[in-house]
């Protein structure tokens, strides 16, 4: 098992023990569902949780077992690195929270500061519609139906691997943006 598998196992571990609802989003969704298996040059593992679940209690649990990060951004919580160890500062055996929020009809993440991703599927906000998709021996939640969500996060052509960060995905949004 690698480590990258490893952290997703530990974190799925440590989301249940807490009552942490998590959905896989971004490059670790398509890597499972592309690949089989979560991409091997990503910085990090992707999932999201919404924010409206996400309160001081469930802030300080999350930080509790983990070093901890969280980058500064407009809303109260913004996407947050946990690594059980402090010896690199990303990479493999790191995770990376991003919560969704939901305001004016406009769902999205809130990466940095200024930085927004907006979410394509609005479906997302309803865990009810949330599919699981088989990795590792276990399951994990994914967005209602993960090929179209990553159609409409990387484009029709996501199938075909790209290199790329999040500063590229054609989702991004600043903050202010997002209320004109």
């Amino acid at each position: 098992m690698t480590l990258h598998e490893q952290t997703l196992i530990n974190f799925d571990d440590f989301a249940k023990k807490i009552g942490l609802d998590y959905v896989m989003m971004a490059s670790s969704l398509l890597g499972i569902i592309r690949d089989g298996e979560l991409l091997k040059n990503d910085p990090e593992i992707d999932v999201s949780i919404l924010s409206g679940e996400l309160n001081d209690e469930l802030f300080e649990d999350i930080r509790g077992d983990y070093h901890f990060q969280m980058y500064p951004c407009k809303e109260k919580f913004g996407e947050m690195y946990l690594s059980a160890t402090k010896d690199h500062d990303s990479g493999p055996g790191w995770i990376a929270i991003s919560p969704i929020w939901e305001r004016k009809d406009r769902v999205f993440v809130n990466m940095l500061d200024s930085q927004c991703l907006l979410v394509p599927d609005k479906t997302i906000t309803d865990k009810s519609t949330w599919s699981k998709v088989e990795y590792l021996g276990r399951e994990f939640n994914t967005p209602h139906d993960p090929k179209d969500y990553l159609s409409k996060w990387y484009g029709d052509d996501w199938e075909t691997p790209l290199s790329c960060t999040w500063h590229d995905n054609k989702n991004n949004i600043l903050w202010e943006a997002l209320w004109d």
